[in-house]
């Protein structure tokens, strides 16, 4: 949850799960006793995590770059009650049990992901290389005040390194099994006085992880991936800060539906001669499977201190996202399903902060106002083999087609002040405004069974909503390195249109959190405890699944979920550290119901609902999705003395609990428990101290594991699907530092 600060002997660094930090430069000698101070940005101030009252996990770049925290999902390794898996191009995130089961087009996470503060609309830039970064902060449960826009789970920052006034670079290689092969470029450094830049480049290609059996047809999950910075730095005084960064990434990938339990069909014999495989790592798809992406982001951050007690921030973002895909949706050798999906998007933003201190510094607050618009178009084409080939027709003649155009448009003003009662207790507190409104245009919508056998005509809908979200708390420092917090605050996401239900609204939701927690150093600051402790009241929590190839979103009348989170580490003589996490949650529907798409053909559909003959199930008191009830970390740094230099292993493993993979929580639908580990080994030779090599491994005990079912109900075909997550895998990385 968060950090401790360890003043010790600490070779390799401390247990990084849910703490930040990671191991110590290898030029830092035992003897010094002493860590850097970690400064977060959790509270859009500068702060020692050890002091900010939320629950807050941050790594810094030795993190990163040494247990090779390249991608989103790696995180999951190391932040208790968090977890961000790959499906079908997307990223599913979920945080202490608030998940988005599905996401598409307009639709976005309840995790709001910053880079250098510029909030990421699309999912599927989520996946985007973590390279060059200074540090990245995950924070867990609403952030309503600060934050703001759909981050009811909670928040990422991501914030990448900036300009040097000296000069540096590095460069890196890596090979690995899966025929991968990757590298890393950087420099920095002056250009003229007061005018700093920094460029970076980020290679990675490797084979897919899935084996396609189809004579002929490729493999999935497959990756080859191109990620440049470039960063400018001018001070054109002692008061002003300008930093610009642009960010350009490129990917080629292959994902797709894979069949979790067979394909069904009461109306197609297509299927029944049909091959297909439930076996892990394995595929029968005859339909190519591809998916490219390409992300741009520019990030203006420009930071003016008008006098010792105000200081003016503005952050400027832009954010233009395409992703294009085409993937076999019924897992099988016949030519019955194939789906082609696009998505491209554009967004601007803009954000004031005013800090200011008052009170003789007895009372700090932010005042800040928010922009942001978002125009989005996305679009399928759904070939219904299946159906054509019953006529005798060809396989392309029987389409489901869709295509929107959104533009969302959000205002915020918030306020958030801290009061020091004394040197020991603080009360805080804020409020946030939101108003957003949605405009869609819908040039055609699914024809039968949805929304009639004509299907929508070209047309306009919208709407807007808007919310008041308050917090309050306090926070008590009751010994020099122990303190306590109690906070209430209120998280708020809008509405919007689901178009696997005719454009149908669904309504904002709204969490109302309380939290408790402690974080605690002792031995000296060799030790660390930390504890927390949450209860939410969540009023119409959006739902999505798959009805015909479209997304359908409820709303869940209410839902509560509880739990807590304990962490801790300590050091061992002068080399060894050790770390635990552990975390329990309680979440469920306490009023829902909802219709299950494949209990039977058309279950669901607008002409079965219409007709009274859908079977509707009393959901409350199912657990949520994805939503472990029980989660163990353990982590080992230990550095081993050698003559030529230093050796350092480091090593994590997790449990998570077995989850439900859809609302109904069928048995048959329970995605198993699984444990991973992963170890990496580092070796800095004493005759080259600038230089490194690391041998590294993840999973290493060869889970198979599932991050997600899906299950689609539609005309031709029902299907559970699931998509297994990376194999065991390890390579060896070389880098230079000069």
């Amino acid at each position: 949850m968060i950090k401790p600060m360890f003043r010790a002997a600490v070779p390799f660094g401390i247990f990084v799960a849910g703490m930040t930090g990671g191991p110590m430069p290898s030029t830092v000698a035992a003897q010094e006793r002493e860590l850097e101070e970690i400064v977060v940005t959790a509270t859009r101030r500068d702060n020692n995590i050890m002091d900010v009252p939320a629950s807050v996990t941050a790594f810094g770049s030795e993190t990163l770059e040494n247990r090779q925290l390249r991608e989103v999902v790696d995180l999951n390794m190391l932040v208790p009650n968090w977890q961000i898996e790959e499906y079908n191009g997307q990223t599913l995130a979920t945080v202490r049990g608030i998940t988005n089961t599905i996401i598409q087009g307009p639709q976005e996470s309840s995790v709001a992901t910053h880079i250098n503060g510029v909030y990421i609309t699309r999912t599927s830039s989520m996946r985007a290389a973590y390279s060059d970064l200074e540090s990245v902060e995950a924070l867990r449960g609403p952030q309503g005040t600060l934050y703001g826009r759909n981050a009811t789970a909670g928040a990422m920052n991501i914030i990448t390194k900036k300009p040097t006034d000296e000069f540096e670079s590095r460069v890196s290689v890596l090979f690995g099994d899966y025929d991968r092969i990757g590298g890393t470029a950087m420099v920095s450094g002056p250009l003229a006085d007061n005018f700093f830049a920094r460029a970076s480049i980020y290679y990675n290609d490797r084979d897919g992880y899935t084996e396609n059996l189809f004579p002929g047809g490729q493999d999935l999950d497959a990756e080859e991936l191109v990620s440049g910075k470039l960063s400018l730095r001018w001070l054109p005084s002692e008061d002003v800060t300008v930093d610009l960064m642009a960010t350009l990434e490129e990917r080629d990938g292959g994902s797709g539906f894979l069949p979790y339990t067979p394909p069904q069909s009461l109306f197609f014999p297509i299927y029944a001669t049909a091959d297909y495989t439930l076996e892990p790592h394995k595929a029968i798809t005859d339909y190519p499977n591809e998916d490219t992406r390409k992300d741009t982001l520019v990030a203006l951050n420009v930071e003016w201190q008008m006098s010792d007690n105000l200081t003016l921030r503005s952050t400027t973002g832009y954010n233009d996202s395409k992703f294009d895909q085409q993937y076999d949706s019924d897992g099988t050798s016949a030519a019955a399903t194939e789906l082609i999906y696009f998505s491209e998007s554009d967004s601007f933003s803009q954000e004031i902060v005013l800090d200011i201190s008052l009170a003789n510094e007895k009372l700090d607050v932010l005042i800040g106002g928010f922009y942001y618009e978002d125009d989005v178009s996305f679009g399928f084409d759904a070939i219904l083999g299946a159906v054509a080939g019953a006529f005798g027709l060809p396989p392309s003649f029987f389409r489901i087609l869709q295509n929107w155009d959104q533009e969302t448009t959000a205002y915020a003003g918030f306020l958030d002040a801290t009061y020091h009662v004394s040197d020991h207790f603080r009360i805080y507190g804020g409020v946030r405004a939101s108003y957003e409104e949605k405009d869609i245009f819908v040039r055609y919508q699914p024809i039968a069974p949805a929304c009639g056998f004509g299907g929508i005509p070209p047309s306009d809908t919208g709407d807007d909503w808007d919310d008041w979200s308050p917090r309050a708390g306090l926070q008590w420092d009751f010994s020099e390195n122990a303190m306590v917090y109690a906070q209430f605050q209120q998280g708020f996401r809008s509405g919007g249109f689901s178009s696997g239900q005719c454009n149908d609204p669904f309504q904002p939701e709204e969490v109302n959190s309380w939290e408790v927690g402690l974080k605690m150093n002792f031995n000296e600051g060799r030790g660390s405890l930390l504890a927390s402790a949450f209860y939410y009241d969540y009023q119409d929590l959006q739902v999505q699944q798959l009805v015909g190839f479209a997304v359908e979103i409820t709303n869940a009348a209410e839902s509560e979920i509880y739990g807590f989170e304990l962490e801790g580490a300590h050091l061992f003589g002068d080399y060894t550290t050790v770390g635990f996490r552990y975390s329990y949650l309680s979440a469920e529907y306490e009023d829902f119901a909802d219709c299950d798409p494949i209990l039977f053909p058309g279950n669901c559909s607008s002409a079965v609902v219409a007709a009274g003959l859908a079977v509707v199930e009393d959901l409350s008191g199912n657990t949520l999705t994805r939503a472990p009830e029980h989660t163990v970390g353990l982590s080992l740094d230990q550095q081993v003395p050698i003559s030529e230099g230093e050796l350092v292993l480091s090593a994590d493993i997790t449990y998570v609990d077995e989850r439900h993979g859809r609302v109904y929580n069928r048995d048959s639908e329970v995605l198993d428990d699984y444990t991973l580990l992963n170890a990496f080994l580092t070796w800095t030779p004493g005759f080259a101290p600038n230089a490194s090599v690391q041998l590294f491994g993840k999973n290493l005990f060869g889970e198979d594991y599932l991050a997600q079912i899906l299950a689609n109900g539609g005309l031709s075909i029902n299907l559970q699907s699931g998509l297994y997550q990376p194999p065991r895998t390890w390579g060896v990385e070389l880098a230079l530092n000069f």
